[in-house]
């Protein structure tokens, strides 16, 4: 089935990703088919790597990255994400990713490099998931069962062009969202907009 997700996966490179084959949902393209470099190529790119397009907690942050779709747009840096299955996935495309461009990863090369890490059913009694799942509610987000939910998911910041991964964040339980403030500091790291505390000092080593 693949790793557990207490394995420590290496960080994720672009040689790992950049040739992945994506089908778009709910948007066409030429030929049918993209190449995954294609995402970043003219611009930085989250790459939103969903567990599951049912799951009341992918939803969630799907809704909470549109939410801040503007300031993506504003710093020039585009929003996309990829499923491994197509169930459900119209429907989240549609109704929680509006603002974002939707691929199929057949595959599950994405998922991969992040270590092809699973979680099984006792992961929805830990506390933290417990806690996760009302909080998705309290925000009015509906979910179902449908799919294939185990395999764990995560969120990348990909600079423009041949730039590397900026920022990598896996999943360790269902609902273990990327922190908004670390993506927005990736994304003004991608456009050189990242704060310098010295100018003098020597460059930071990219985030893994």
């Amino acid at each position: 089935m693949g790793n557990s997700s207490s394995a420590e996966p290496a960080p994720v490179t672009l040689d790992m990703i950049k040739g992945i084959q994506l089908k778009p949902i709910g948007h066409s393209v030429d030929g049918g088919t993209v190449i995954a470099s294609s995402l970043w190529a003219e611009q930085p790119a989250i790459v939103f790597v969903v567990r599951r397009p049912g799951c009341v907690l992918c939803r969630e942050e799907a809704k909470d990255l549109c939410e801040r779709a503007a300031e993506f747009k504003a710093l020039g840096v585009s929003l996309t994400g990829v499923v491994h299955e197509e169930l459900g996935a119209d429907v989240f495309a549609k109704e929680f990713f509006g603002d974002g461009l939707l691929y199929f990863d057949e595959k599950k090369a994405f998922f991969e490099s992040l270590g092809s890490r699973w979680l099984g059913l006792k992961g929805l009694m830990y506390p933290s998931v417990i806690k996760n799942a009302q909080r998705a509610k309290g925000k009015g987000v509906e979910g179902n069962w449908e799919g294939e939910g185990r395999l764990l998911g995560g969120l990348l910041v990909v600079g423009k062009g041949d730039e590397g991964v900026l920022f990598e964040h896996r999943e360790k339980a269902f609902g273990d969202h990327a922190s908004m403030d670390d993506i927005l500091a990736a994304c003004r790291k991608a456009v050189g907009k990242a704060p310098v505390e010295n100018s003098s000092a020597p460059p930071e080593e990219t985030k893994a």
